[in-house]
């Protein structure tokens, strides 16, 4: 928490620091606990974007993606798909991570109604 509390206190002035500071904070915690890496990047995203870096929150949000794909870390599929509609709606997920989001869909769920 205190990671996050520092990065909405100088996400404004630096964010380009913030995303540096985290990618090093990913790093140690790819070695004890990497099923919390995807949720704070979401955080992450979210504090750019109530922030006013939108680009920022983008790549926020592709990070935490990208290291459930890397990593191959397991998906609760209905605190996905809630993410991911708060993050669609806030309008930060890039037609590159949609473009994922709808194959990885198609994988875990073999009902096309759901």
């Amino acid at each position: 928490m205190g990671e996050l509390e520092w990065a909405k206190r100088n996400v404004s002035r630096h964010g380009k620091q913030v995303i540096t500071h985290f990618d090093e904070l990913t790093t140690s915690l790819t070695r004890s606990v990497p099923h919390f890496v995807p949720t704070l990047w979401e955080e992450l995203a979210r504090i750019f974007d109530d922030s006013g870096s939108p680009k920022l929150a983008v790549r926020a949000f592709g990070k935490a993606r990208e290291f459930e794909r890397t990593y191959s870390l397991p998906v609760d599929l209905d605190r996905h798909r809630h993410a991911l509609t708060e993050f669609a709606r806030r309008g930060v997920i890039s037609a590159k991570e949609m473009g994922f989001e709808a194959t990885s869909c198609m994988q875990r769920i073999s009902d096309p109604e759901a």
